[in-house]
């Protein structure tokens, strides 16, 4: 086998080719000490800019908090074997089942050797820029086993974390510490290494066991950097296919038959791997996912044109720039042609044909929901719906696999302009190239580094965070009661992600906010969007979703609220009690059913609370017509006028003795003196269980989103937990079955190989 540093190395699928001759000398920026410099310097650049990032009351990028949050339930679950239900944000959502769960399960067990959930913070904030350290060398790896250069693998590794943010939820440090897209973190260094072992497997080298498990441990940190890859994947093989036929048709043929079945193989042991958690999603997809804003660009795309058109947004950089000067996405374009040039190279094609999926997948369909547009976004739009899983996806996560793969095309491109300007060889090819990489970048390092130290410095709060009454007001968020939902967010007019999910880590105990960030985009249903403090009726809500304490800005005026209680007031924060009752379930009597699913019925949802079920304690349960259904992924209605009336007679009296929740587990004992709903307050998912007096019972979907359960007139115990089903259990054991069976077609295919090579 040919090393992937010889420049005339040919795809192994391909017919021998004639002797070539011999090889010039090796550059001494080819070296492995040159390339292992830039990535030092890379990752040293990085610490110098994290040096204070490891204060515990530093503001926060958005979602960084929520993910805190989870990283601390997840070390309390593994710790106290408390089941896998997260009470945190809206009504709680089932961590099991998490859509990016290894990031979180992994860094819940660091932060139990960290000494427990109180250290969740600084574990987020160690793994965060420890991922951004370690990018560099993570590319360069899965570079060099995609087959490129030292020199190449070196520079895309070594600018990997300075590129500029651009397209939004890139492939750059804004989006992980800004943004606070944590488990994108990870995918970004997971992204190189399935890249690096895909490329190969599709050459016809490799090893099965590899790329499943690089294959898997992506999927698991960023899903859509694996649904996105296999397209790649696939057009890669064609198009080698089609290059090596002209050659020789037959070994083309054969050579695809063997990279489909090793692909395939790989492919269904990552499946195999990710059964257990892919396995429930698949049975239950109408109960995750459903980001209440429009089907716009994060469905449909930027288009090619205008002023939120992908070629617009590419204009102005994005990779790095310095005042206005593109000068990576320069190399970028650079280096699309050497690759175009250099097509046949079985090494470097999969990079342009990356450019080109992605490209197209940013664009997406969003001039062409109307059926109009310019013709490229007409063709866009044809191409990227044949893909079965486009019909909901967010085409915008294609912009961290464009800015990835144009940032190889970039060090491709910015190799071959250096090897153009040093001497071809001799002492002073060093220094040459070294000056020319410095005259090239120094102005874009600049600012990406400036960038950098940003992305650490600030995250998002600066202007309006202040550390002292801050501290002040996390002291006491942690004093509180284990009793009630905390509330925060913009409608108390103390605004971000921050605020709400760190004020939920501190307490450690339910809380609550009125808008959904990463931590639940596949979790819940966003009833608490529809949640309004000015409008009548809100102590009665407050009272249905069990808000007990609520922090504001100091002049925040909420009438509707009531007499509050002031515990804590500071220049910055107030916080407050509310004078409502605590209890974990309520009885409810039960209106006409509504059918459809979590997604689908948002505006009956909103319009039942702002009608008069949450007073007259009358609800309408939900009967779900399609668990599999994926429709309304995105957008939810964002006014609505109307108010349900229910039939206030069915009402239930009742008296509610004692009432508990407790993580995955909640219990009652009622007394009601008609059949009626107790409705625990808290998400409803399929997989919640029931008795009543110790006799299983059926769970319902209870308005505004509850577990319910069916109770008959008289006194009783009711009681419900949550539990992840037995068939998921059973599902792992799949993993060692997916190990052993990689490593054994590994071998077996090498002893066939070698079998062919002896005969031969």
């Amino acid at each position: 086998m040919t090393s992937p540093d010889e420049p005339h190395a040919i795809d192994a699928q391909a017919s021998t080719p004639p002797p070539s001759p011999a090889a010039p000398a090796e550059s001494p920026l080819e070296r492995p000490a040159f390339a292992m410099t830039l990535l030092a310097l890379s990752s040293l650049l990085v610490l110098f800019y994290a040096r204070g990032f490891l204060s515990p009351y530093s503001a926060l990028g958005d979602d960084a908090s929520s993910h805190i949050t989870t990283i601390a339930t997840f070390a309390r679950i593994l710790s106290e074997g408390a089941g896998w239900w997260s009470q945190d944000y809206n009504l709680g959502f089932p961590l099991a089942l998490y859509y990016q769960p290894l990031p979180h399960i992994a860094s819940g067990l660091l932060c139990l050797l960290f000494g427990g959930p109180d250290r969740a913070i600084f574990t987020y904030k160690l793994l965060a820029a420890g991922l951004i350290v370690v990018q560099p060398w993570a590319v360069y790896l899965g570079m060099r086993r995609a087959g490129l250069s030292r020199l190449e693998a070196g520079l895309i590794g070594a600018i990997a974390p300075l590129i500029h943010e651009g397209i939004s939820f890139g492939y750059n440090p804004n989006s992980s510490l800004i943004v606070g897209l944590y488990t994108q973190n990870w995918g970004n260094v997971a992204l190189p290494l399935a890249v690096g072992e895909l490329v190969r497997l599709s050459r016809g080298e490799g090893s099965i066991l590899a790329t499943l498990v690089s294959a898997t441990l992506v999927a698991s940190c960023h899903m859509f950097y694996a649904i996105a890859l296999v397209p790649i994947v696939i057009l890669t093989v064609l198009m080698g296919t089609a290059v090596d036929v002209a050659a020789n048709a037959r070994a083309a043929l054969l050579a695809l038959g063997h990279t489909v079945t090793r692909l395939s193989a790989a492919g269904m042991g990552a499946a195999m791997m990710l059964a257990a958690w892919l396995y429930p999603l698949s049975q239950h997809q109408a109960f995750f996912g459903g980001w209440p804003f429009g089907r716009d660009t994060r469905v449909h795309g930027y288009g090619w044109f205008g002023e939120a058109g992908v070629l617009a947004e590419l204009a102005d950089g994005h990779l790095l720039e310095s005042g206005g000067l593109p000068i990576l996405l320069s190399l970028a374009l650079s280096g699309s042609l050497v690759v175009l040039f250099r097509f046949r190279d079985a090494r470097v094609r999969w990079a342009l044909i990356g450019v080109v999926w992605s490209l197209m997948g940013v664009a997406g369909r969003l001039e062409t929901v109307d059926g109009a547009g310019p013709w490229p976004s007409r063709v866009t739009a044809f191409i990227i719906d044949l893909y079965p899983l486009h019909g909901n996806i967010q085409l915008f996560r294609y912009g961290a696999l464009l800015q990835f793969f144009l940032l190889v095309v970039a060090g491709i491109g910015l190799a071959a302009v250096v090897r153009a300007i040093q001497l071809p060889s001799g002492r002073w090819a060093v220094p040459i190239g070294a000056a020319s990489l410095a005259a090239i970048l120094a102005l874009p390092i600049g600012t990406g580094a400036g960038r950098l130290g940003v992305c650490f410095r600030t995250l998002e709060d600066t202007r309006s965070f202040s550390p002292a009454p801050y501290t002040e007001l996390s002291e006491w968020v942690r004093a509180l009661p284990d009793q009630g939902r905390l509330y925060v967010g913009p409608k108390t007019d103390v605004r971000s992600h921050f605020h709400s999910g760190l004020m939920a880590y501190w307490r450690q105990a339910a809380a609550g906010q009125s808008y959904g960030v990463g931590l639940h985009d596949s979790l819940h249903f966003y009833t608490l969007e529809y949640y309004r403090l000015d409008q009548p009726g809100a102590l009665r809500l407050a009272e249905l979703y069990d808000f007990r304490y609520l922090i504001t800005t100091p002049t925040k005026q909420l009438p509707e609220l009531g007499e509050w209680q002031v515990l804590h007031e500071n220049a910055r924060y107030r916080l407050v009690a509310l004078d409502v009752p605590h209890e974990s379930v309520l009885v409810m009597g039960e209106d006409t059913p509504i059918q459809g699913t979590p997604r689908g019925v948002r505006r009956q949802t909103r319009e039942w609370l702002q009608g008069n079920g949450p007073t007259s304690r009358v609800t309408r349960v939900l009967e779900v017509t399609d668990p599999h259904s994926r429709a309304g992924l995105t957008g939810s209605p964002r006014r609505v006028s109307e108010r349900d009336v229910v039939d206030a007679t069915k009402f239930v009296p009742h008296e509610i003795h004692a009432s508990e929740m407790r993580q995955s587990r909640a219990s009652a004992e009622v007394t009601l003196e008609a059949p009626g709903l107790v409705v625990f307050k808290v998400g409803y998912h399929p997989f919640w269980r029931a008795t009543v007096d110790g006799v299983p019972a059926e769970v319902v979907y209870a308005l505004p989103g509850y577990v319910a359960v069916r109770v008959p007139e008289g006194r009783h115990v009711v009681e419900a937990s949550f539990r992840w089903p037995t068939s998921s259990r059973l599902l792992l054991l799949l993993l060692p079955l997916a190990l052993l069976g990689g490593g054994w077609l590994d071998r077996r295919t090498r002893r066939a190989t070698e079998a062919q090579a002896s005969e031969a």
